[in-house]
């Protein structure tokens, strides 16, 4: 396996006076940065890897790991910052050793799944008991925080196991010693402007590809895949933008919009369908809770009107550049 930014022999020379940046230079720093996030808020131990030896010229603009203040925070934090390592590791899968990759890539896609639904529960509970839910009837209030706090505890039960697992333990080591196991391909050695905006033609494409298909049919299914393409869009950018600068950063906000609006549709389309189902599981109160399902789908149909105008933003500020 290769070194993690030791260029083969191929590689032309670096310039001692200018030296450029390489395209193992960004998706490294990118990863290590949100590596540093990710165990800051995952695990109660000192003395992590720092990134202070990171160049500052690649450090992403408004980023600083540190290490949040309640449980709900930092496990939002932790899932965050996973889920922008393995998108980073997709987006510029090819620069990267397909060994290593697909093995970071499952771990991290399995501890993800575990923190994405103790993070998801716990939004749909500050949603639905915090949130401007109509909810008037106190009978119905504590039972939804009944089973709430139930799938939460499972949840975080679930989590609790993971932690104990050799899968887990495995995972953390490999992060820790990311700098010594992390490898790439000969191309990621050349230069990052030649080598990186190509990777994001892929993730712009199936964006498109999912936006046609949302545009026919506009289901919480499909929009959400749009979602999860403007997210992937708004990651690659924002590596990107450390080498090409303003024009890519405003790229990576208009696709920050539109994945924030499809978001709240998403939010609000769960927590309906959950809605629905426990009107079945609980026919005493079902009429309530058909009301409070139908109010989270007008929320839904309310909160995903100018997606496409979003879009549009975005295609235009891709143009700009691409």
């Amino acid at each position: 396996m290769a070194e993690a930014l030791e260029p083969p022999d191929s590689a032309p020379a670096l310039s001692p006076a200018k030296p450029r940046l390489r395209g193992a230079d960004v998706v490294s720093s990118v990863i290590l940065q949100y590596r540093a996030n990710f165990l800051l808020n995952e695990l109660d131990v000192g003395n992590l890897p720092p990134v202070s030896q990171i160049s500052p010229r690649l450090l992403i603009p408004g980023f600083v790991p540190r290490r949040r203040d309640d449980a709900p925070e930092m496990l939002h934090q932790a899932r965050v910052s996973l889920r922008r390592m393995r998108s980073t590791i997709r987006i510029f899968s090819s620069l990267l050793d397909a060994t290593w990759a697909e093995q970071m890539s499952g771990d991290l896609s399995w501890y993800g799944d575990v923190l994405g639904r103790a993070r998801d529960l716990t939004v749909m509970r500050e949603r639905i008991l915090d949130g401007d839910l109509p909810i008037r009837s106190v009978a119905v209030r504590e039972l939804l925080r009944k089973y709430l706090d139930a799938e939460l505890d499972g949840a975080l039960s679930a989590q609790r196991a993971a932690r104990e697992s050799l899968r887990y333990g495995d995972l953390i080591e490999q992060l820790l010693e990311l700098e010594a196991h992390i490898a790439f391909t000969p191309p990621a050695f050349h230069s990052a402007r030649r080598v990186l905006p190509p990777e994001l033609d892929e993730p712009f494409k199936e964006l498109g590809d999912a936006a046609r298909e949302a545009r026919r049919d506009k289901t919480a299914k499909n929009l959400h895949a749009v979602r999860i393409r403007a997210k992937r869009v708004q990651h690659g950018c924002e590596a990107l933008a450390l080498v090409l600068g303003k024009p890519v950063h405003r790229t990576a906000r208009a696709a920050e919009a539109l994945q924030r609006r499809l978001g709240t549709v998403h939010d609000a389309s769960v927590c309906q369908e959950w809605l629905v189902e426990l009107a079945t599981s609980e026919p005493r109160y079902a009429a309530h809770l058909t009301q409070l399902a139908e109010f989270e789908r007008v929320q839904a149909k309310m909160s995903r009107r100018g997606w496409r105008d979003d879009l549009g933003t975005l295609r235009v500020r891709w143009r700009r550049w691409h």
